[in-house]
């Protein structure tokens, strides 16, 4: 499939403005300075509504424009950051600041079907995709690629698939799994999903799975159905379906 570019969001030209101007005082949300030896500098809550506009725009917030941080502003941050190839540390800093006044325009790998997932393994990020736009980008944590034991004893890595597949079944609220807690969980091929996690890291952390926030899987849950394709790509801790990977049958 072509590489095609999908611009997620308006940018507005005043919005890019007062966010060229909180980014030149170089400060983060609550006041804090770019540099610990620089004096402090008072971020009006308008600068950081600002930024949740931004954001929102891009299909990466949905939330209040408060212009106060949170779990959903930070897990926005982090995936922008991503995007944009900053660190992903979910605080709004310099670079990130400059990131946001001329934001780069994520791209899809795949071109159909219109309505699907794409999970970009190298940046760790989740596009919903729907009628062939980006609707939501969320950032996620996959397999990180150590050896672990399984139930019955026998090693595993943790490696996450790559790959054309569906969404198969779907269990709302919890599911207790050998492994751990799986929240809101839509599975995807035999025991891997795209589920809700209280640790979503920058990096890859996980077992194989797709890591997503609660608040996130809550979303997805909204979003996707059964039947709804998944298209997974990059990243390093992979295997492709139907190998004899340890742990991927």
């Amino acid at each position: 499939m072509t590489a095609a570019v999908v611009r997620s969001g308006h940018w507005s030209a005043t919005r890019v403005k007062t966010l060229s101007a909180f980014s030149s005082a170089g400060v983060r949300p609550g006041g804090a300075s770019a540099s610990p030896s620089a004096s402090r500098t008072p971020v009006a809550s308008s600068d950081v509504v600002a930024a949740q506009r931004v954001l929102t725009d891009g299909g990466y917030y949905v939330g209040a424009l408060d212009g106060r941080s949170g779990p959903a502003l930070r897990s926005a941050v982090m995936a922008f950051q991503k995007v944009n190839g900053l660190r992903a540390d979910g605080a709004i800093g310099p670079a990130t600041l400059k990131a946001l006044a001329a934001p780069r325009q994520p791209v899809l790998r795949g071109s159909s079907p219109s309505n699907r997932v794409e999970v970009d393994l190298t940046r760790q990020v989740l596009y919903v995709v729907k009628g062939g736009k980006i609707s939501r980008i969320m950032p996620v944590s996959s397999g990180n690629g150590a050896t672990y034991r399984q139930k019955d004893g026998s090693k595993a890595r943790a490696l996450t698939p790559v790959g054309y597949y569906t969404i198969q079944r779907r269990i709302v609220g919890e599911r207790k799994a050998d492994l751990g807690t799986l929240y809101d969980p839509q599975y995807f091929y035999g025991g891997w999903a795209i589920h809700g996690s209280n640790s979503v890291p920058a990096g890859p952390a996980s077992h194989g799975c797709v890591r997503v926030t609660r608040a996130d899987a809550k979303t997805l849950l909204r979003s996707l159905s059964n039947g709804m394709a998944v298209y997974l790509y990059g990243g390093q801790h992979t295997f492709a379906a139907g190998s004899s990977a340890p742990g991927t049958d």
